[in-house]
């Protein structure tokens, strides 16, 4: 009941939230699959008289430049995007200059976001 997925639209994402605040225990928090659905769900929760962070904690992912310009400001979770561009730039080169390595195994390379800590979230116990 707490999952919900479909397209990455403003719309789907009010609905989404109207259905999650009428379940018998509404979610206290909301993680959204990038900034523009947390956006959504801030208008909405807005528009339903639903305080956040008070009374819903929303966080989104990608952390667009919009996202503390929002009111509350958004939390969101920032991707390495240097790193990644970093890392895949590497990875291609040491494709093409290695021909001894084994391209039939893949390879895992974990490069952690950070959690950029705004006004739509509280912190456990506030």
């Amino acid at each position: 009941d707490y999952l919900h997925g479909g397209t990455y639209d403003g719309n789907m994402a009010g609905d989404s939230l109207d259905d999650l605040m009428q379940l018998p225990t509404p979610p206290t928090a909301i993680i959204a699959g990038n900034d523009h659905i947390a956006f959504s769900i801030l208008e909405r929760a807005s528009a339903r008289g639903i305080s956040v962070p008070d009374q819903l904690s929303v966080v989104g992912f990608d952390d667009v430049p919009q996202a503390k310009h929002t009111s509350p400001s958004l939390t969101t979770i920032r991707q390495p995007l240097r790193a990644i561009g970093r890392a895949a730039a590497q990875k291609l080169i040491s494709q093409i200059t290695e021909i001894e390595e084994d391209l039939s195994q893949p390879r895992t390379i974990l490069l952690p976001p950070e959690l950029i800590i705004r006004g739509s979230a509280v912190r456990k116990g506030q």
